[in-house]
């Protein structure tokens, strides 16, 4: 008796369910839902700006110039709230687009047997996320320190020849 339930318990336990909504296990799906959010949020806090701007406006004297900076800058926080409504509702497109994408990709792992989600991708996800939020200015002196930097490595052995670090030299 005591085999047959420990058999009974083993066999149930192994055996994998269909998760109705795997793209709650899903980090990418996650961090778009909170950069969404995010950005509800700094909707949220500039129309408090706003209001208080508009306060501002109404009690601006007109002789000195506040009337026509408090217009200004009821302009630009009207326009960064438009730009953040626009951002959120990108987000939100994206969170179900890769909704759908998390959906069909568990059941290909599923039907599979294999493990969801992947970490490789979520990598790849965080890689291509730091390298859009990157400046992408060019910076001659910042490029001049790097070109410095992997000089110095390559000449202490650790990545190969000085020639190999810097690049070729035209």
């Amino acid at each position: 008796m005591k085999y047959s339930t420990a058999i009974l318990f083993l066999i149930l336990s192994s055996c994998q369910k269909f998760d109705e909504s795997p793209e709650l296990k899903d980090p990418i799906y996650q961090d778009i839902l909170k950069q969404a959010d995010d950005e509800k949020k700094s909707g949220d806090a500039l129309r408090k700006t706003l209001v208080a701007s508009e306060k501002d406006a109404r009690e601006a004297k007109e002789k000195k110039g506040e009337l026509r900076i408090a217009k200004k800058k009821i302009e630009e926080i009207s326009l960064n709230i438009v730009k953040a409504q626009q951002r959120g509702a990108s987000q939100e497109f994206r969170a179900l687009k890769r909704k759908a994408y998390a959906r069909q990709q568990y059941k290909l792992a599923f039907s599979r047997g294999e493990p969801w989600p992947q970490a490789s991708e979520f990598l790849q996800y965080q890689e291509f996320k730091a390298a859009q939020s990157r400046s992408r200015l060019w910076k001659p002196d910042a490029r001049i320190k790097e070109k410095t930097a992997m000089a110095k490595k390559g000449a202490s052995g650790k990545h190969g020849s000085p020639s190999e670090a810097t690049g070729p030299t035209h």
